[in-house]
C-alpha cells in the first residue's frame, strides 16, 4: 500500500526518521543513527495518560464515552464509506512540585475517527492510541478496558481521518489547549519491495526504549 498525506502537527518523527507500520505493530527507524525502536508516537492525551500510568503517577480518570452508535453512519472519503467514532476522555494526576507536594494537573478531550476498510490493513499509528504495561491497579482496570475495547473497533478497519482537541493543565493560569488534525490520502496498490520492512541487520535498538504503552 503506497500511501501519502497530511499529519498535522507535533509528529514525533524528525528528519532523521522513518516508520515502519503494520496491523500489530509500529517501528521507528533512524537512518542517521543507524537505531530502531518500537513505540506509539506521542499523539494525543491517551498517549500522554499511558505514560503517566507507566511512571505510576497517581492518576484518576473519570469519563471514558466512546460513541459507536450516534455517529457511526459516517461519511463518504476519497469515494470509499467510512465509519465515524467519537471517543472523549477526562483524566486527573497528582505530580508532586518543588516542594514535593502532589499538585492536580487536569485534561479533558473529544477525538474523532473516521475509519474506512482500504484494500490492506494497518493500524494507523498517528491517532493517539497507547497501552499501558502490565502492572496497573484494579481501580483502573476498567477504565483501561474501555481504552482497548475502543482501539479494537476503531482498528478494525483503517483510520484515514483524526480530528483532535485537548485542554490541559487546567487548573493553571494557562492552561494548554491543543488541536490536531490527520488526513491520510492517496490509498492505492502498489508492490513494494520486502526489504523496505526489514530493520537492517547493522541496526541497533535504541536507548530511548519502547516508549508510551507495552506490547498487546
Amino acid at each position: 500500500m503506497d500511501v501519502s498525506g497530511q499529519a498535522g502537527t507535533g509528529v514525533e518523527l524528525q528528519l532523521n526518521d522513518y516508520l515502519i507500520t503494520t496491523d500489530s505493530d509500529a517501528t521507528i527507524i533512524n537512518f542517521s543513527a543507524h537505531t530502531y525502536r518500537r513505540a506509539a508516537l506521542s499523539e494525543g492525551q491517551i498517549t500522554d495518560l499511558v505514560t503517566d500510568l507507566d511512571k505510576k503517577t497517581p492518576t484518576l480518570i473519570t469519563k471514558f464515552e466512546f460513541d459507536t452508535i450516534k455517529v457511526a453512519a459516517g461519511d463518504t472519503i476519497e469515494g470509499r464509506p467510512s465509519r465515524h467514532y467519537q471517543l472523549k476522555l477526562d483524566f486527573h494526576l497528582f505530580q508532586p512540585d518543588s516542594l514535593n507536594v502532589l499538585k492536580q494537573s487536569s485534561s479533558t478531550m473529544t477525538t474523532d475517527y473516521w475509519v474506512a476498510d482500504l484494500p490492506v490493513r494497518f493500524n494507523n499509528p498517528f491517532i493517539g492510541f497507547a497501552f499501558p504495561k502490565p502492572g496497573y491497579s484494579p481501580g483502573l482496570k476498567t477504565w483501561i478496558d474501555k481504552i482497548h475495547a475502543a482501539a479494537d473497533v476503531v482498528n478494525r478497519g483503517t483510520a484515514v481521518k483524526y480530528e483532535y482537541t485537548s485542554q490541559s493543565q487546567i487548573e493553571w493560569p494557562r492552561p494548554l489547549i491543543t488541536k490536531r488534525t490527520m488526513d491520510l490520502t492517496g490509498c492505492t496498490p502498489k508492490d513494494l519491495a520486502p526489504s523496505l520492512f526489514v530493520i537492517p541487520p547493522d541496526y541497533k535498538l535504541s536507548t530511548r526504549g519502547a516508549g508510551p504503552g507495552g506490547e498487546r
